[in-house]
């Protein structure tokens, strides 16, 4: 079912995100993994319907949109990606795969709304043999794109980093939450991760490995025929959203009609997916984060600890610069140091983050007396240069 026809473009709500909806839906559910052996079909569904105005199939782009492809097909987007020439848009590979080429330029993308050109599919990873992705990108053109999810007809959900569910130890990967936003199943469905290594075999000469099974929990819509390349994705406890991967596939009933209701869905990790079209991810921004534990002086050395994360790059080990004396720019000398050690603590309250991102280090210094140490995270990801100064900094240590 469509949602209800609006017209013009898509705003973002006024009214605060609810997370208590979110949260209860997302609660962990226990599946039988014995389930997860079932081969899926490739899930495209044939068009063109009528073209109708909801915000869901046009104005902003962001992940969760009805994207027509070729002439004849629609998928969903997935999300804003980083690559040579601009940004572009992200979505499984099987949705290009052996369609008529529009013109030179190769398969045509739109917005569905007003089939107003998005542009061209540039890259796939769908192609005969065995791959590890199910993903292929497209320019935006001039449309207006944004980093954002689509999550109800009034709502989205802002990304803010990418992270391999693997990393959702609880405290092994599997059962991890996920939820999806396809343009033909329209409400989010949610699921548990019950496989992080499944094999889809789609029938036509292609296989992709490396991928997620999800099962979706009980009177969710689930992953449905148009859904493919739909954003597959990670709630973080302020109603943010962490990108996981890509709708493929799903399983289907012997007389091919729809996806099996409750049935497995993969998932093509976004990981996967980025790095073999060659882009990254584009998220809002935010700027890294983290604590100063501890401060300890010594006969010329300071000894310090913490932890730190980039939430726009949340798997990769950041710097920490210290400064020992005074803060950045004061002229106080400053040490960079790696927050890469194990912090399992921080990986349990930070989800899909993993666990090496402590700091622990001793640092040489020629200050001597009681002074204050300044720790700064440095960072990589959507907003570089964004450097933060932790909290429970600066801590005062005494040097002799």
């Amino acid at each position: 079912m469509l949602l209800a026809a609006q017209t013009g473009d898509f705003t973002k709500p006024t009214g605060a995100f609810s997370l208590a909806s979110a949260a209860a839906k997302r609660s962990k559910q226990t599946y039988d993994p014995s389930i997860a052996g079932a081969e899926p079909a490739i899930d495209l569904v044939v068009g063109p319907e009528a073209a109708p105005t909801d915000a869901q199939d046009g104005g902003t782009f962001m992940g969760g949109k009805k994207v027509g492809i070729g002439t004849a097909y629609y998928c969903t987007s997935g999300f804003v990606v980083n690559g040579g020439g601009g940004e572009y848009g992200i979505t499984a590979g099987h949705c290009g795969s052996n369609l008529p080429i529009s013109n030179s330029n190769g398969v045509a993308v739109h917005r569905y709304a007003d089939w107003s050109l998005y542009g061209y599919i540039q890259n796939t990873t769908y192609n005969i043999g065995v791959q590890t992705a199910d993903a292929e990108v497209f320019h935006l053109g001039s449309l207006p794109r944004e980093p954002w999810v689509w999550n109800t007809a009034t709502s989205y959900r802002t990304v803010v980093a990418q992270a391999d569910a693997e990393l959702a130890t609880d405290p092994t990967p599997l059962y991890a939450m996920m939820c999806l936003v396809g343009a033909r199943s329209i409400t989010e469905s949610c699921g548990n991760v019950i496989s992080t290594d499944a094999t889809a075999s789609y029938g036509n000469g292609v296989t992709v490995t490396d991928m997620l099974g999800v099962v979706w929990h009980a009177g969710d819509v689930g992953a449905q025929k148009g859904d493919s390349g739909g954003p597959v994705d990670g709630l973080t406890a302020d109603g943010s959203a962490i990108a996981l991967g890509l709708q493929s596939g799903c399983q289907v009933p012997s007389d091919g009609a729809e996806c099996t209701p409750g049935g497995i869905s993969y998932v093509s990790k976004i990981n996967n997916s980025l790095n073999l079209t060659g882009t990254s991810l584009k998220t809002a921004g935010r700027p890294p984060y983290g604590w100063h534990d501890t401060a300890t002086g010594g006969g010329g050395t300071v000894s310090v600890t913490g932890w730190a994360i980039d939430p726009d790059l949340s798997l990769s080990p950041l710097q920490i610069h210290v400064y020992v004396g005074g803060p950045a720019g004061s002229g106080a000398p400053g040490y960079a140091i790696t927050a890469n050690t194990y912090r399992p603590d921080v990986g349990a309250s930070n989800p899909y983050i993993g666990d090496y991102h402590g700091f622990t280090s001793t640092i040489t210094t020629s200050v001597r007396g009681t002074v204050p140490i300044y720790t700064y995270a440095i960072g990589i990801g959507g907003a570089p240069g964004s450097n933060t100064l932790l909290q429970g900094s600066p801590r005062y240590v005494t040097i002799s």
